[in-house]
């Protein structure tokens, strides 16, 4: 499992992940935490860590994704869905989405 796949996994169980200095806070549902999740953050602490510190971030990968507004082409960042340029032109100015 890769750190990316770690913090993927924590954000599917509801848990809530931040750095306090060097700690690693995870706040997870009662028994969300496993053996093997325990052990997998444990292993990529120092990856995890860099992911979530501002000033140590890593870039995570671009690839194609689509709007999560609109579902018209896109990118995606790591973990997060990125609006089209429409649909963040929209935002930006404030106006109401319209689906097509």
């Amino acid at each position: 499992m890769t750190p990316v796949e770690v913090l993927r996994l924590l954000q599917a169980m509801d848990c809530q992940v931040c750095v306090e200095g060097e700690k690693l806070r995870v706040w997870a549902p009662s028994q969300a935490l496993t053996d093997d999740v325990r052990q997998a953050i444990r292993q990529h602490k120092a990856a995890l860590l860099s992911m979530l510190t501002p000033e140590r971030r890593i870039a995570l990968p671009r690839y194609p994704a689509p709007c999560w507004r609109c579902k018209g082409p896109s990118e995606r960042q790591g973990l997060r869905y990125l609006l089209c340029a429409t649909c963040l032109a929209q935002e930006r100015q404030g106006e109401p989405h319209h689906d097509s």
